[in-house]
Protein backbone atom coordinates (compact mmCIF):
# COMPACT_ATOMS: atom_id res chain seq x y z
CA UNK A 1 0.00 0.00 0.00
CA UNK A 2 1.52 3.42 -0.93
CA UNK A 3 1.51 6.16 2.08
CA UNK A 4 -0.53 9.31 1.71
CA UNK A 5 2.96 11.29 2.72
CA UNK A 6 4.74 9.48 0.12
CA UNK A 7 2.63 8.70 -2.70
CA UNK A 8 3.56 11.61 -5.07
CA UNK A 9 5.90 10.54 -8.05
CA UNK A 10 9.08 12.29 -8.31
CA UNK A 11 7.60 14.53 -11.24
CA UNK A 12 4.89 15.75 -9.44
CA UNK A 13 5.98 16.22 -6.38
CA UNK A 14 9.48 18.00 -7.40
CA UNK A 15 6.97 20.27 -9.63
CA UNK A 16 4.51 20.83 -6.37
CA UNK A 17 7.30 21.39 -3.98
CA UNK A 18 9.46 24.07 -5.57
CA UNK A 19 6.24 26.36 -5.82
CA UNK A 20 5.73 25.91 -2.25
CA UNK A 21 9.38 26.99 -1.18
CA UNK A 22 9.67 29.93 -3.73
CA UNK A 23 6.75 31.19 -2.33
CA UNK A 24 8.16 30.57 0.98
CA UNK A 25 11.25 32.27 0.13
CA UNK A 26 8.79 35.13 -1.12
CA UNK A 27 7.18 34.94 2.34
CA UNK A 28 10.38 35.18 4.55
CA UNK A 29 11.96 37.99 2.15
CA UNK A 30 8.98 40.29 2.50
CA UNK A 31 8.90 39.57 6.82
CA UNK A 32 12.36 38.80 7.88
CA UNK A 33 14.86 41.65 7.04
CA UNK A 34 17.81 39.77 8.11
CA UNK A 35 16.95 36.96 5.86
CA UNK A 36 16.25 39.98 2.81
CA UNK A 37 19.38 41.41 3.22
CA UNK A 38 21.39 38.01 3.01
CA UNK A 39 19.32 37.17 -0.22
CA UNK A 40 20.27 40.70 -1.62
CA UNK A 41 23.94 40.15 -1.01
CA UNK A 42 24.21 37.39 -2.96
CA UNK A 43 21.91 38.79 -5.83
CA UNK A 44 19.23 36.43 -5.44
CA UNK A 45 16.46 36.05 -7.81
CA UNK A 46 13.13 35.98 -4.99
CA UNK A 47 10.95 33.14 -6.06
CA UNK A 48 12.56 33.19 -9.04
CA UNK A 49 14.17 29.28 -8.38
CA UNK A 50 13.64 27.00 -11.31
CA UNK A 51 14.99 23.99 -9.48
CA UNK A 52 15.68 23.29 -5.79
CA UNK A 53 19.58 23.42 -6.45
CA UNK A 54 18.76 27.54 -7.48
CA UNK A 55 16.66 28.12 -4.10
CA UNK A 56 18.90 29.66 -1.30
CA UNK A 57 19.51 28.21 1.71
CA UNK A 58 20.64 29.29 5.21
CA UNK A 59 23.58 27.44 6.85
CA UNK A 60 22.29 25.42 10.30
CA UNK A 61 24.72 27.89 12.23
CA UNK A 62 22.53 31.02 11.28
CA UNK A 63 19.98 30.20 13.66
CA UNK A 64 22.68 30.37 16.50
CA UNK A 65 24.02 33.61 15.40
CA UNK A 66 20.99 35.37 14.58
CA UNK A 67 17.21 36.45 15.86
CA UNK A 68 15.44 34.75 12.55
CA UNK A 69 11.52 35.40 12.47
CA UNK A 70 8.93 36.10 10.05
CA UNK A 71 5.86 36.91 12.16
CA UNK A 72 5.66 39.54 14.84
CA UNK A 73 6.47 38.45 18.65
CA UNK A 74 3.17 38.29 19.80
CA UNK A 75 2.19 35.51 17.16
CA UNK A 76 5.11 33.21 18.57
CA UNK A 77 3.39 31.04 20.76
CA UNK A 78 6.91 28.72 20.83
CA UNK A 79 10.25 29.03 20.57
CA UNK A 80 12.50 26.09 20.21
CA UNK A 81 16.14 25.78 21.47
CA UNK A 82 19.01 23.18 20.39
CA UNK A 83 22.48 23.81 21.72
CA UNK A 84 25.80 22.54 19.37
CA UNK A 85 29.55 21.58 20.64
CA UNK A 86 30.49 25.34 20.01
CA UNK A 87 27.76 26.24 22.95
CA UNK A 88 25.52 28.34 21.09
CA UNK A 89 21.89 27.43 21.07
CA UNK A 90 19.79 27.76 18.07
CA UNK A 91 16.55 29.86 18.79
CA UNK A 92 13.45 28.61 16.75
CA UNK A 93 10.76 30.81 16.76
CA UNK A 94 7.44 29.26 15.95
CA UNK A 95 3.52 30.38 15.58
CA UNK A 96 0.09 28.75 15.96
CA UNK A 97 -0.13 28.31 11.89
CA UNK A 98 3.30 26.23 11.79
CA UNK A 99 3.19 24.33 14.46
CA UNK A 100 0.01 22.96 13.34
CA UNK A 101 1.48 22.41 9.88
CA UNK A 102 4.32 20.51 12.05
CA UNK A 103 2.61 18.71 14.03
CA UNK A 104 0.16 17.53 11.56
CA UNK A 105 2.92 16.42 8.89
CA UNK A 106 4.41 14.41 11.66
CA UNK A 107 1.14 12.89 12.50
CA UNK A 108 0.95 11.58 8.40
CA UNK A 109 4.77 10.45 8.79
CA UNK A 110 3.91 8.48 11.95
CA UNK A 111 0.74 6.88 10.65
CA UNK A 112 2.56 5.43 7.35
CA UNK A 113 4.59 2.98 10.11
CA UNK A 114 1.79 2.37 13.27
CA UNK A 115 -1.21 3.10 11.24
CA UNK A 116 -4.24 5.16 11.83
CA UNK A 117 -4.71 3.44 15.79
CA UNK A 118 -3.14 5.37 18.13
CA UNK A 119 -0.42 3.32 20.35
CA UNK A 120 0.36 3.00 24.05
CA UNK A 121 4.32 4.97 24.03
CA UNK A 122 6.57 4.32 26.51
CA UNK A 123 9.45 7.19 26.33
CA UNK A 124 12.63 6.52 27.64
CA UNK A 125 13.33 9.73 29.30
CA UNK A 126 12.55 11.70 32.28
CA UNK A 127 8.98 13.23 32.90
CA UNK A 128 9.97 17.23 32.43
CA UNK A 129 10.73 16.17 29.20
CA UNK A 130 7.22 16.24 28.34
CA UNK A 131 6.57 19.80 29.94
CA UNK A 132 4.83 21.91 27.19
CA UNK A 133 6.54 25.29 27.73
CA UNK A 134 6.69 28.02 25.65
CA UNK A 135 10.66 27.34 25.24
CA UNK A 136 11.75 24.15 24.88
CA UNK A 137 14.39 21.61 23.41
CA UNK A 138 14.36 19.84 20.18
CA UNK A 139 14.56 16.79 22.69
CA UNK A 140 11.57 17.93 24.80
CA UNK A 141 10.14 18.62 21.18
CA UNK A 142 9.95 15.25 19.96
CA UNK A 143 8.99 14.13 23.35
CA UNK A 144 5.45 16.39 23.06
CA UNK A 145 5.26 15.22 18.83
CA UNK A 146 5.35 11.77 19.58
CA UNK A 147 3.27 12.26 22.82
CA UNK A 148 0.53 13.79 20.76
CA UNK A 149 0.17 10.49 18.95
CA UNK A 150 -0.29 8.31 21.63
CA UNK A 151 -3.59 6.49 23.52
CA UNK A 152 -1.35 6.20 26.52
CA UNK A 153 2.26 7.66 27.81
CA UNK A 154 4.71 6.59 30.26
CA UNK A 155 8.06 7.64 31.40
CA UNK A 156 10.75 4.97 31.78
CA UNK A 157 13.56 7.07 34.12
CA UNK A 158 12.46 9.26 36.71
CA UNK A 159 14.00 13.11 37.28
CA UNK A 160 17.83 11.38 37.66
CA UNK A 161 17.73 9.38 34.87
CA UNK A 162 18.15 6.14 36.66
CA UNK A 163 15.00 3.33 35.29
CA UNK A 164 11.78 3.94 36.51
CA UNK A 165 11.15 -0.03 36.92
CA UNK A 166 7.90 -0.24 38.50
CA UNK A 167 6.66 2.46 35.76
CA UNK A 168 7.59 0.25 32.77
CA UNK A 169 6.41 -3.09 34.66
CA UNK A 170 2.92 -1.20 35.07
CA UNK A 171 3.02 -0.07 31.23
CA UNK A 172 4.40 -3.19 30.00
CA UNK A 173 1.78 -5.26 32.39
CA UNK A 174 -1.26 -3.15 30.96
CA UNK A 175 -0.01 -2.90 26.76
CA UNK A 176 3.04 -5.22 26.28
CA UNK A 177 1.10 -7.93 24.77
CA UNK A 178 0.60 -6.03 21.77
CA UNK A 179 1.76 -3.51 19.38
CA UNK A 180 3.12 -0.40 21.45
CA UNK A 181 5.94 2.50 20.53
CA UNK A 182 8.96 3.29 22.47
CA UNK A 183 10.25 6.82 21.54
CA UNK A 184 14.15 8.43 22.73
CA UNK A 185 17.09 9.75 22.28
CA UNK A 186 19.49 7.39 20.87
CA UNK A 187 22.35 7.47 23.75
CA UNK A 188 19.70 7.42 26.34
CA UNK A 189 18.59 4.67 25.04
CA UNK A 190 21.97 3.23 24.79
CA UNK A 191 22.58 4.04 28.43
CA UNK A 192 19.62 2.92 29.75
CA UNK A 193 18.89 0.05 28.07
CA UNK A 194 21.25 -1.67 26.59
CA UNK A 195 25.01 -1.15 28.76
CA UNK A 196 22.30 -1.03 32.26
CA UNK A 197 21.29 -3.75 33.96
CA UNK A 198 17.84 -4.55 33.13
CA UNK A 199 16.32 -6.84 35.36
CA UNK A 200 15.38 -10.27 33.52
CA UNK A 201 11.60 -9.55 34.45
CA UNK A 202 11.95 -7.35 31.43
CA UNK A 203 14.12 -8.74 29.27
CA UNK A 204 11.99 -9.90 26.41
CA UNK A 205 8.53 -8.56 27.29
CA UNK A 206 9.43 -5.40 24.89
CA UNK A 207 9.45 -7.37 22.17
CA UNK A 208 6.00 -6.32 20.96
CA UNK A 209 7.28 -2.34 20.72
CA UNK A 210 7.98 -0.24 17.44
CA UNK A 211 11.40 1.77 18.30
CA UNK A 212 11.45 5.26 17.27
CA UNK A 213 14.99 6.57 17.99
CA UNK A 214 16.90 9.89 16.65
CA UNK A 215 19.92 12.15 18.00
CA UNK A 216 23.02 11.44 19.65
CA UNK A 217 24.98 9.61 16.90
CA UNK A 218 27.85 11.84 17.57
CA UNK A 219 28.38 10.33 21.50
CA UNK A 220 27.55 6.69 19.85
CA UNK A 221 30.15 6.99 17.46
CA UNK A 222 33.07 7.74 19.76
CA UNK A 223 32.41 5.04 21.02
CA UNK A 224 32.84 2.98 18.43
CA UNK A 225 29.52 1.68 18.11
CA UNK A 226 27.55 2.01 14.39
CA UNK A 227 23.74 1.38 13.52
CA UNK A 228 24.38 -2.05 12.78
CA UNK A 229 25.61 -2.69 16.83
CA UNK A 230 22.85 -0.51 18.24
CA UNK A 231 19.81 -2.79 16.56
CA UNK A 232 21.80 -5.98 17.33
CA UNK A 233 22.17 -5.20 21.10
CA UNK A 234 18.68 -4.05 21.06
CA UNK A 235 16.96 -7.25 19.36
CA UNK A 236 19.63 -9.87 21.70
CA UNK A 237 18.72 -8.10 24.76
CA UNK A 238 14.64 -7.54 24.23
CA UNK A 239 13.71 -9.13 21.07
CA UNK A 240 13.17 -5.75 19.44
CA UNK A 241 12.79 -6.03 15.46
CA UNK A 242 10.78 -2.96 14.13
CA UNK A 243 13.57 -0.09 15.38
CA UNK A 244 13.32 2.99 13.40
CA UNK A 245 16.00 5.61 13.16
CA UNK A 246 15.19 9.09 12.31
CA UNK A 247 16.76 12.39 10.95
CA UNK A 248 15.66 15.57 11.85
CA UNK A 249 16.21 19.13 12.91
CA UNK A 250 15.07 21.34 15.73
CA UNK A 251 14.87 23.86 12.20
CA UNK A 252 12.85 22.14 10.15
CA UNK A 253 10.45 20.45 12.81
CA UNK A 254 7.66 17.97 11.50
CA UNK A 255 9.34 16.85 8.58
CA UNK A 256 10.96 14.41 9.94
CA UNK A 257 13.12 11.31 7.85
CA UNK A 258 11.97 7.88 9.48
CA UNK A 259 13.72 4.87 8.30
CA UNK A 260 11.11 2.29 6.38
CA UNK A 261 11.55 -1.32 7.18
CA UNK A 262 14.87 -1.87 4.50
CA UNK A 263 16.68 1.09 5.58
CA UNK A 264 16.10 3.71 4.04
CA UNK A 265 14.97 7.23 4.99
CA UNK A 266 12.32 8.94 2.38
CA UNK A 267 11.33 12.39 2.16
CA UNK A 268 7.71 12.55 2.47
CA UNK A 269 5.61 15.38 0.38
CA UNK A 270 6.50 17.94 2.69
CA UNK A 271 10.43 17.38 2.42
CA UNK A 272 13.04 17.01 -0.28
CA UNK A 273 17.05 16.82 -0.19
CA UNK A 274 19.98 17.42 -1.88
CA UNK A 275 24.08 16.59 -1.09
CA UNK A 276 26.51 19.40 -1.83
CA UNK A 277 30.55 19.20 -2.33
CA UNK A 278 31.74 20.46 0.56
CA UNK A 279 34.42 22.69 -1.29
CA UNK A 280 32.43 24.33 -3.77
CA UNK A 281 29.26 23.90 -2.53
CA UNK A 282 28.05 22.35 -6.43
CA UNK A 283 25.50 19.60 -6.06
CA UNK A 284 26.22 15.95 -6.54
CA UNK A 285 24.71 13.08 -7.85
CA UNK A 286 22.63 10.13 -6.36
CA UNK A 287 25.27 8.28 -4.39
CA UNK A 288 27.85 11.02 -4.17
CA UNK A 289 28.68 12.08 -0.44
CA UNK A 290 28.72 15.43 0.85
CA UNK A 291 27.20 18.02 2.92
CA UNK A 292 23.22 17.45 3.30
CA UNK A 293 20.88 19.91 2.25
CA UNK A 294 17.16 19.75 3.37
CA UNK A 295 13.73 22.15 2.69
CA UNK A 296 11.11 21.67 4.15
CA UNK A 297 7.56 23.19 3.27
CA UNK A 298 6.13 23.84 6.44
CA UNK A 299 8.03 26.68 7.88
CA UNK A 300 5.98 29.88 8.03
CA UNK A 301 7.20 31.97 10.80
CA UNK A 302 11.42 31.49 9.97
CA UNK A 303 12.77 30.83 7.34
CA UNK A 304 13.84 27.60 7.80
CA UNK A 305 12.43 26.00 4.33
CA UNK A 306 15.49 25.88 2.50
CA UNK A 307 18.99 24.57 5.42
CA UNK A 308 22.38 23.49 4.80
CA UNK A 309 22.97 21.06 7.35
CA UNK A 310 26.39 20.28 9.05
CA UNK A 311 26.03 16.61 8.26
CA UNK A 312 27.62 14.24 5.69
CA UNK A 313 25.22 11.40 3.62
CA UNK A 314 24.59 10.71 0.13
CA UNK A 315 20.89 9.55 -1.27
CA UNK A 316 19.15 7.75 -4.13
CA UNK A 317 17.22 9.42 -6.31
CA UNK A 318 13.40 7.93 -7.04
CA UNK A 319 14.12 4.37 -5.14
CA UNK A 320 11.51 1.93 -5.98
CA UNK A 321 11.82 0.25 -2.15
CA UNK A 322 10.16 -2.59 -1.24
CA UNK A 323 8.12 -0.56 1.70
CA UNK A 324 5.79 1.03 -1.04
CA UNK A 325 6.53 4.85 0.13
CA UNK A 326 7.95 6.92 -3.05
CA UNK A 327 10.31 9.77 -2.01
CA UNK A 328 14.36 10.63 -2.14
CA UNK A 329 16.03 8.11 0.44
CA UNK A 330 18.53 10.17 2.60
CA UNK A 331 21.23 7.98 4.11
CA UNK A 332 23.17 10.11 6.70
CA UNK A 333 26.37 9.18 7.54
CA UNK A 334 27.08 11.72 10.63
CA UNK A 335 28.87 15.26 11.61
CA UNK A 336 31.06 17.14 9.54
CA UNK A 337 34.16 17.10 11.75
CA UNK A 338 34.59 21.25 13.59
CA UNK A 339 31.58 21.74 11.43
CA UNK A 340 30.98 25.53 10.40
CA UNK A 341 29.37 26.02 7.65
CA UNK A 342 28.76 29.41 7.60
CA UNK A 343 27.67 32.31 4.82
CA UNK A 344 24.32 34.32 6.27
CA UNK A 345 25.91 35.70 9.81
CA UNK A 346 29.33 36.72 7.33
CA UNK A 347 27.42 38.39 4.56
CA UNK A 348 25.35 40.03 7.25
Amino acid sequence: MIRPPFELNAIKKSELILAQLNKLTCHHADNCDTYKRYLDAYGVDIGGANDLAELPYLPARAFKELDLKSVVDKSITKTLTSSGTSGLRSRIHIDGRTSIKQSRALSEILKSYIGVKKLPLLIIDAPSMGDNASVFSARSAGTLGFSGLASDKVFALDEDFNLNIKEIERFLTRFGDSEFMIFGFTFLIWQSLVINDVPDALLRRMANGRLFHGGGWKKLSSLGISDSTFKNELFSRFGLINIHNYYGMAEQTGSVFIECEHGRMHASKYSEVLIRNLNDFEVLQAGEKGVIQVFSSLPESYPGHSILTEDLGWIEHDVLCQCGRNGTAIHVEGRIERAEIRGCSDVY
